[in-house]
């Protein structure tokens, strides 16, 4: 998955929840910094364990999350 999809998934799950970018990154415990990066396609490959926290916020698999199969 390429940075603009994965930033688009994040921030239509966070959008569908009606979240601020201060309350999701809480939620996932990382930065809002970080997430502002992966909403804006400028942080081109998450870590693992970041997709793991953001999936855990949003409550599906980090495979989901990542549009893996």
């Amino acid at each position: 998955m390429v940075a603009r999809e994965f930033g688009q998934k994040v921030y239509r799950l966070r959008m569908a929840r009606k979240w601020t970018q201060e309350v999701c990154s809480g939620r996932a415990g990382i930065s809002v910094r970080t997430l502002q990066m992966i909403e804006s396609y400028s942080l081109k490959r998450p870590t693992i364990e970041t997709a793991q926290k953001l999936a855990i916020a949003f409550r599906c698999s980090w495979e989901d999350l990542l549009g893996k199969p």
